[in-house]
């Protein structure tokens, strides 16, 4: 796969957003599938600002997937994708 990957010039990188080894301004393509669910807020911001910095000023694109639902659905078969929202923000912190 890494040399299918090498061809079509695509970098990918698993690891901390905040220390990489990419140049300003090199990037046409930034992506996330399924992750900024899972990042604190006050974290999330700082990210984008360095994805933005990275990514090219003319013609990059950044495409996040993030899923809202309750990932517990994925396990329990008895649960909705809106299980989540019976709950308070008390909970949650």
């Amino acid at each position: 796969m890494v040399d299918v990957l090498q061809k079509l010039n695509i970098i990918y990188l698993i690891g901390d957003a905040g220390k990489h080894p990419l140049r300003n301004n090199s990037i046409d393509l930034l992506g996330s599938n399924n992750t900024f669910e899972h990042i604190y807020p006050d974290i999330r911001i700082p990210i984008l600002i360095e994805f933005k910095q990275v990514g090219k000023r003319k013609g990059g694109v950044m495409s996040h997937f993030i899923d809202m639902s309750d990932h517990l659905v994925h396990s329990d078969k008895s649960i909705n994708i809106y299980n989540f929202l019976q709950f308070s923000d008390r909970p949650w912190k």
